[in-house]
């Protein structure tokens, strides 16, 4: 089943801002091929310049941000770069469906939450256990529980 997704004509737009095809987020078995598959590293850059955020991608790519022009260049990211880029890119697009409004989206990342032990959201999108805990802080806001 290795395909190249970046190149099949999946249905739905793609991620606003990348060449990332929505059926990625909206299909685990999508989620799951485009990372075996790996992502092109210009996708990074895509998705640097569509959210901001330089800093939180080098740190999840491991690299220091004056790099990131080198994994730009890459044909594709290993396995677990491209799941945790792809990860962050849902808590992002989970965050905009939750908000409605990226002056919101980008309000609330950078906000210290009591519910997150006092920190701010975008401190925790590295790694997936913060990600994890966004995804609940969110479902908690959407379910109108305010615990």
């Amino acid at each position: 089943m290795n395909q190249d997704w970046a190149t099949q004509s999946l249905p739905g737009k793609p991620l606003k801002g990348t060449d990332i095809p929505e059926s990625v987020f909206e299909s685990s078995w999508s989620f799951i091929s485009a990372t075996r598959d790996g992502l092109p590293g210009a996708v990074v850059r895509q998705a640097i310049s569509a959210l901001g955020y330089r800093e939180l991608f080098a740190d999840i790519l491991e690299v220091p941000p004056s790099k990131l022009s080198r994994v730009y260049q890459l044909k594709q990211l290993n396995k677990s770069d491209s799941g945790s880029v792809l990860d962050t890119l849902q808590v992002f697009r989970e965050a905009s469906r939750t908000f409605e409004c990226q002056d919101l989206v980008d309000g609330w990342l950078s906000v210290a939450l009591p519910i997150l032990g006092g920190q701010r959201p975008i401190d925790l999108c590295n790694p997936f256990e913060g990600r994890d805990l966004i995804r609940a802080t969110m479902r908690k806001i959407r379910l109108g529980d305010f615990s």
